[in-house]
């Protein structure tokens, strides 16, 4: 299993697009084989920081939903939504006690 953190800090005229534009990528994200976790949540501290958590099954799970269409043009939004460093934190989920 693969867990993987996008810490992205949003530009607060941007957010609620940016939103808007995840939760448009994230049911037809959770109906992909090996898509086992996929949401966003903001910082408690910095509302403007969105934390996506996403767990895929496998690293073929992630592959290809990485080549998904929505996902690509999701990509994007983030770029244009950005307000500094992205940062990808990416974690093998198989140790779980």
């Amino acid at each position: 299993m693969i867990l993987q953190l996008v810490t992205i800090p949003v530009q607060p005229d941007k957010k609620d697009y940016f939103l808007e534009e995840f939760a448009k990528a994230q049911k037809p994200s959770l109906e992909e084989a090996g898509v086992t976790l996929y949401y966003a949540t903001v910082e408690a501290a910095n509302p403007n920081t969105v934390v996506l958590v996403e767990e895929y099954a496998d690293q073929a799970a992630l592959d290809s939903h990485l080549e998904e269409p929505f996902i690509k043009a999701f990509i994007e939004v983030i770029g244009e939504c950005a307000a500094g460093e992205v940062v990808l934190r990416v974690y093998d989920g198989t140790m779980r006690t």
